[in-house]
Order: structure tokens, then sequence, then C-alpha cells
């Protein structure tokens, strides 16, 4: 395996992983069939060009007090010196957020955040994103439920490479 190029066998590595980071390394060599040292070295690769970025806890948010899903739509003021990338990077350090996206579109960013309660939506939450320096308009979603949602990723800000 090179950095250019990862095989079936890597592929099924990081499935695997993704849906359990906690597999052994024993397991997953008995389920694909190769040596566990391959499996060993093959992880470590992974790891070392960046393909695997780090392991991470899933919480239950059900049984947590974060338990209101929110998008928010956020439009850019053009007036205010600030470009959507160092926007996004204001916005990743508000309390409560949890996903930042630069879009091209009818908004320039979207965030997802997690709040105990309806309250904060607008008391503490949407006042604080209104006095981010660069934020001129904001669409909030307010989910009541999740059919689907990947919280295997690692929190990672790809805005620092």
């Amino acid at each position: 395996m090179n950095e250019e190029h990862i095989d079936q066998v890597d592929w099924d590595i990081l499935y695997d992983l993704r849906k359990n980071a906690r597999m052994t390394h024993f397991d997953l060599s008995e389920k694909l069939g190769i040596s566990v040292e391959e499996v060993n070295q093959r992880i470590k690769k992974m790891e070392d060009i960046g393909l695997i970025l780090g392991y991470t806890v899933v919480p239950n948010f059900k049984k947590l007090t974060n338990r209101i899903t929110i998008f928010v739509g956020i439009t850019r003021d053009e007036n205010s010196g600030v470009d959507d990338l160092t926007l996004a990077e204001k916005l990743t350090n508000l309390p409560d957020v949890t996903e930042v996206y630069n879009l091209v579109g009818e908004f320039d960013i979207l965030m997802k955040a997690r709040l105990s309660n309806i309250d904060d939506l607008s008391s503490v939450f949407i006042n604080r994103v209104q006095r981010v320096k660069g934020v001129r308009r904001c669409v909030i979603w307010v989910t009541h439920h999740t059919a689907m949602e990947e919280l295997g990723t690692t929190a990672f800000n790809f805005s620092r490479f």
C-alpha cells in the first residue's frame, strides 16, 4: 500500500473500524483472512499517511442534556472584511457547535449544534451567533427526528490544512 492507492483490504479495515473502533486487530485478521501483523502494518500505514485521523467515543445524545439538534444557514456580511473561511473558523469556537461547513449556494455556511432545550435557541445560541463579526443573516432549522446520523467520526478542523 502506498499513499496514492489503498486496496480493498484497506477499505474493509477502514469500514470495520468506522463501525467499531474497538474491534481488535485479531478480530479484523479473522474477518478479513489476513495475519494480525498485516492488519497492524496496514493500520499503522493508514495512520502515518493521514487516512486514519483518530479514534473516538460515540455518545448517546438522547441520554445527555444536549437533546435538540439544530442547523443554521448563515449568510456572510460581505462588507465586514471577514472571508468565508475565517468566519467558519470563528464559528467553530462557539459552545454547542458540532459541525461547520463552507457552502456554495444560498448560504455561505451551514452549522450544526446541539442544545439542551429550546429556550437556549434564542436566548443564548442565536444571540452568540449573530454577535460574531461577519454574520449577516441566520436561518434556523430545528430537527424533530433523526433518521440517520454518522457519529463515529472525530471532530477535526480541516481548515488548518
